[in-house]
C-alpha cells in the first residue's frame, strides 16, 4: 500500500499509523493519496469544498465509511480577517489535507496537512 511510503519516509509516523483502526486506515490512506495525486498533481489551492465533499462520496461509496464534513472558519493572529474552510472528521479525529495551499489576494492563508 502506499501508505507504507509514507512509513518509510519517516519512521516517526510508525507509532501513528499502528494506532488508527481499519476505517481510520482507509481514511488516511484515501486522504494521503487524494493530496498527492490530485492536490498536488493539479497544483489545487482553495479546493476546501471540493475535496471535503470528494473524499465524504469517495469514502462512502468505495468503503461504506461514514465522515463527517465540517464547514467553519479559520482565524489566526497573522491574518487579516477570517475565512471560511472546509476538512472532514470521523470520531472526533479531524484531517485537513487542503489548508496546506490555501491563498487568496488577501495573502497566504496556509497550514498545515492534517491526518489524523
Amino acid at each position: 500500500m502506499k501508505l507504507n511510503r509514507y512509513i518509510d519516509e519517516n519512521r516517526a509516523r510508525l507509532e501513528w499509523v499502528e494506532s488508527l483502526d481499519s476505517i481510520e486506515r482507509t481514511i488516511a490512506e484515501v486522504s494521503l493519496l487524494t493530496h498527492e495525486n490530485i492536490i498536488l498533481k493539479s497544483k489545487l489551492s482553495n479546493g476546501c469544498y471540493f475535496i471535503s465533499f470528494f473524499l465524504q462520496q469517495f469514502l462512502k461509496l468505495n468503503f461504506s465509511i461514514d465522515i463527517v464534513v465540517i464547514v467553519g472558519w479559520i482565524e489566526a493572529s497573522h491574518l487579516p480577517h477570517p475565512f471560511s474552510h472546509s476538512w472532514i472528521e470521523f470520531n472526533g479525529k479531524m484531517t485537513d489535507i487542503n489548508l496546506w495551499n490555501a491563498v487568496s489576494e488577501d495573502g497566504d492563508f496556509s497550514g498545515d496537512l492534517i491526518v489524523n
